[in-house]
């Protein structure tokens, strides 16, 4: 099953589940698999129609899409070098799955925060621009959450050992262990 919002592990009777961002407090284990390089993306549409921003603080002036967790609305956190930038994005939408955010902005309704993996290939035939490349945000946790406890099942630790190795060779430019 794959689906945006947390799911009931024990109730959907789920050994392993992936979850980016930041985990709440449970009782399940958890073990940090990697991070998701994430970075602010437009259209080159929206982009001809309202500017290109060149510093994070130019984005309270345009659109932007609001997501969930580490791609939502508590503000958006930029470092450049050492310096720490909080912006406050006005949203025009805000989606509760990463396919809408992604397909909204490849529709020209806004910028959007999106993970490198996630946008590659609208990057790589130009649907999606990446803006204010100078400027880092905080990649998003990638973690494998299982309910059996602080130590994985054998045959849980074996899937999370052959997602890790698989993750770090298809993706070694967006997806770091």
């Amino acid at each position: 099953m794959m689906a945006d919002e947390r799911q009931n592990l024990v109730l959907g009777g789920v050994d392993l589940a992936i979850r980016t961002g930041a985990l709440a407090d449970s009782t399940f284990g958890a073990r940090r698999i990697g991070s998701l390089e994430r970075m602010v993306v437009a259209s080159p549409n929206y982009l001809a129609r309202n500017g290109t921003p060149a510093t994070p603080e130019e984005l309270t002036a345009h659109d932007c899409i609001l997501g969930y967790g580490a791609f939502g609305p508590v503000g958006w956190r930029f470092w450049q070098g050492d310096t720490l930038i909080l912006v406050d994005v006005r949203s025009r939408l805000t989606i509760n799955s990463a396919p809408g955010i992604l397909a909204a902005c490849v529709q020209g309704l806004g910028l959007a925060v999106v993970s490198g993996v996630m946008s590659a290939d609208e990057r790589a035939d130009n649907r999606l621009v990446r803006v204010l490349e100078g400027y880092a945000l905080e990649p998003a946790g990638v973690y494998a959450v299982y309910t059996s406890g602080p130590k994985p099942s054998r045959k849980v630790k074996a899937l999370i050992d052959h997602l890790i190795a698989g993750l770090l060779r298809a993706n070694r430019t967006c997806f770091r262990g």
